[in-house]
């Protein structure tokens, strides 16, 4: 998921010509892969060893479960503000463009598919 997010980013860089809209996009791509990135390794060495996981009979001890929900609900919520703003975001770069008013409206939508 971190590399797809940060694709649809990077593809909304090249169309973003607005400072405050390219800053808003590496904001979240940034916050994306280091949130991603964290919950990634939490969650491959939640236990020490990492066979412990599924070997629970050699000697070990894993993250304390309460954490892991925690550390999931922070991951979940950040995930679902990054895709709203990359869901809302093609609205404010198509905006003002100079087009027919229906092309806009059939290009936000598409655009928007990125949060999907």
């Amino acid at each position: 998921m971190i590399f797809a997010k940060a694709s649809i980013g990077f593809f909304l860089l090249r169309v973003a010509v607005v400072r405050i809209q390219r800053q808003i996009i590496y904001a979240v791509v940034s916050t994306t892969v280091v949130v991603g990135t964290v919950f990634l390794f939490v969650t491959v060495f939640e236990c020490s060893p990492v066979s412990y996981f599924w070997n629970r009979t050699q000697p070990g001890h894993c993250v304390s479960i309460d954490v892991i929900i925690g550390l999931t609900y922070f991951y979940s919520v950040v995930n679902a503000i990054c895709d709203f703003t990359f869901g809302l975001l093609p609205v404010f770069l198509v905006w003002n463009l100079k087009m027919d008013r229906k092309v806009k409206i059939i290009l936000i939508p598409v655009l928007g598919m990125g949060c999907v």
